[in-house]
Formats: C-alpha cells, structure tokens, sequence
C-alpha cells in the first residue's frame, strides 16, 4: 500500500491499525515513529477536570491477591478519578469517555488546532480497552491480576489493554 500511494502523495490518507506486539514489531515501530502522538483525555463527571486514564487508577478488592475471575464476574473494578477521587464503575466511565477529547502528548493541544498549527506527515494514536464501553473495567483488572501468574497472559493484557509494547523479563 505504501508503495502504491506514492502516485497521491498529497491527496490520501493510509491507517495502519493494529495491536502492538512487542517493541520491534511493526505496529510499535510505526507508533514510535510518528512526530504526532494523540491521547484521549476523559472528562470526569462529578469535578469536570480532564486527564488521560491510567491503569494505576484502576482498583478492586484485594489487589494482586485478588481472584481474577472473582472481580470479572462480579464487576468489581472501579476507575478513580485523580482529581477528585470519585469512583467510576463502567457506566460512569462510559460519560467521561463521551465527553472526552484528543489531545497531542507534547503540548496538550486539541487534535483539530494541532493539525491546523502543525500539518505533521504521520500522527498516531494511543487506545487502550478501558476507553471502551465494550470493555468492563473488570475485565481489565482480571487480565492483569492473570498476567500476574502467567508471562503470556501478561503479554495479552499489555497488547490488548495498555495498547503497549510486551517487554518480556530478564
């Protein structure tokens, strides 16, 4: 594809879309070399700050002890706002992400001024699940407490989750 746009270099636009693997895998690679990288910033809905959601803010019963199972199952994950402190369980996280807005990581600009002020030639975007309604908070945290026990389980949460490279241990 790259190969054939060249004939309208000034006039298309070529999405690669994909998870990350590992850190020389092609997707990352791409990512890591884009002048232009785009994060989501949620908005809270109890103090209306913006920020962009981290897994550390991701809390359920019991820690790493927990029974991953357990805390899927029963929905017990919950985000907390590090503004505010408030908890999101899935639904409240679904109207932060609703009322959310990209922002490019090096100067916090919104995605449409960014573009306007800086025209890069390859932007890239960074979504992990726990913006999507599609994914319950739970099912996240189960598939680190997983991760815990299992190197590939870990792997699958730090490619399917974070949307990271996997840096395997040494």
């Amino acid at each position: 594809i790259d190969k054939r746009l060249t004939t309208y270099q000034d006039s298309c636009k070529f999405f690669k879309i994909s998870t990350p693997t590992v850190e020389t895998g092609n997707i990352w690679v791409e990512f890591k070399s884009c002048p232009a990288v785009f994060d989501y910033h949620v908005q809270c809905p109890d103090c209306l700050s913006f920020h962009v959601m981290k897994f550390d803010n991701i809390k359920w019963p019991g820690g790493g002890d927990a029974d991953p199972d357990e805390i899927q199952s029963k929905r017990l994950a919950y985000y907390v706002c590090p503004k505010c402190e408030s908890r999101w369980y899935d639904h409240k996280r679904d109207v932060a992400v609703r009322r959310g807005n990209w922002r490019d990581r090096e100067h916090g600009m919104l995605i449409d001024a960014y573009l306007q002020s800086f025209r890069p030639s390859k932007i890239g975007f960074h979504i992990p699940s726990w913006l999507s309604r599609f994914v319950s908070l739970s099912k996240t945290a189960a598939s680190f407490l997983k991760g815990l026990k299992d190197p590939v389980e870990m792997q699958d949460f730090m490619n399917a989750h974070r949307a990271e490279a996997f840096r395997p241990a040494r």
